[in-house]
């Protein structure tokens, strides 16, 4: 029996790019601050030269929800 359980980190399923990127064809990203890091989220992982951060799938809805409530504060 194994007592020490291995965390599997979340896989990555979207990116921060800058406003620069050339997006998916009928793709929109949302303009989004997260970490320090201010650019477009995209539902995809890019490895473009303006890709900035990935995040998983609850980074994701954290980035959102953090900046929902910055633009409902204003």
């Amino acid at each position: 029996m194994i007592d020490d359980q291995v965390e599997i980190p979340e896989p990555k399923t979207h990116s921060i790019v800058t406003e620069e990127c050339l997006l998916r064809a009928n793709h929109i990203g949302e303009p989004v601050t997260y970490k320090g890091v201010t650019g477009w989220i995209i539902r995809y992982v890019t490895t473009c030269n303006h890709h900035l951060l990935e995040l998983s799938t609850s980074e994701a809805r954290e980035c959102l929800a953090l900046n929902r409530s910055e633009e409902e504060a204003s």
